[in-house]
């Protein structure tokens, strides 16, 4: 609608074996806003209406899974999620970014989760660099026997397209 007030869609799909979740899909429209955009940072905060099916395993089948496996046992979930997406630059090309979502649940409102992801690249050789990165996912409602927090810490090798 202008540079700085935009409609978005999303599809996301997650798997986190450490929370019980075989497989999450997450459909959604919404809107959202830039609030600080120049030449060394941006941030853009974002509201999504959603509908988001979880598939849960039971506790222990998700090692040995077999051929017919059906889930332990499914929600659906309307709701949203409201987010922000920060990206700074640094001297030297050095990026920072920073991604966090809130998804409320609004036909169980005691199901909700929330993510956060922070992670920076640094140059290593014209356009090579080295990233690192911390992923915090929480979901309130694990199956017995999981975790309802997700820490991941990773690395990488990135390489940038340049015009």
């Amino acid at each position: 609608f202008s540079p700085r007030f935009y409609l978005l869609q999303q599809g996301i799909f997650d798997h986190n074996f450490s929370q019980g979740l075989d497989l999450q899909q997450l459909y959604g429209l919404g809107a959202g806003y830039t609030a600080i955009k120049n030449a060394k940072q941006q941030l853009d905060l974002t509201g999504v209406v959603d509908y988001t099916r979880q598939a849960f395993a039971a506790s222990g089948s998700v090692l040995n899974v077999p051929p017919n496996y059906e889930p332990a046992y499914t929600n659906n979930i309307i709701g949203s999620a409201f987010g922000d997406n920060y990206v700074r630059k640094f001297p030297k090309k050095i990026v920072f970014t920073e991604i966090a979502t809130f998804n409320p649940a609004w036909n169980h409102f005691s199901d909700y989760s929330a993510n956060v992801a922070v992670g920076a690249t640094f140059p290593v050789f014209k356009n090579f660099g080295f990233s690192v990165g911390l992923i915090d996912s929480y979901l309130n409602d694990p199956p017995p026997g999981f975790k309802g927090n997700s820490v991941q810490f990773n690395t990488g090798l990135t390489y940038a397209i340049s015009r």
